[in-house]
């Protein structure tokens, strides 16, 4: 089994674990929708941890084009996970201090 199944193994119990109990006619399809949202993004944290350990090696303009993506790319599936895990996950920062 390569990492990335047993990874995507570990997710799917990790979810039947929160999950007990609380099985629908859908909760397979749920925890496949789990998997993938919390695995689709696995490069964008791959060049984020190459980001931390080097930055050195990236220049201001590289960094904003990936922070950007990242941003658009991960924060959606988090999202997406979260309310299929544990349901609705209310923002705790004031929406305020966002606003420009």
């Amino acid at each position: 089994m390569s990492r990335k199944q047993k990874l995507e193994a570990l997710l799917g119990r990790a979810f039947e674990i929160y999950k007990d109990g609380q099985e629908d006619a859908d909760f397979r399809q749920k925890q496949a929708d789990f998997v993938f949202h919390m695995t689709d993004w696995l490069s964008d944290l791959e060049t984020l941890c190459n980001l931390v350990r080097n930055p050195e090696a990236w220049d201001a303009e590289q960094t904003c084009d990936f922070l950007i993506g990242f941003l658009i790319h991960v924060i959606p599936h988090l999202t997406t996970a979260g309310k299929l895990l544990v349901g609705e996950i209310p923002n705790p920062f004031d929406d305020s201090a966002t606003e420009f």
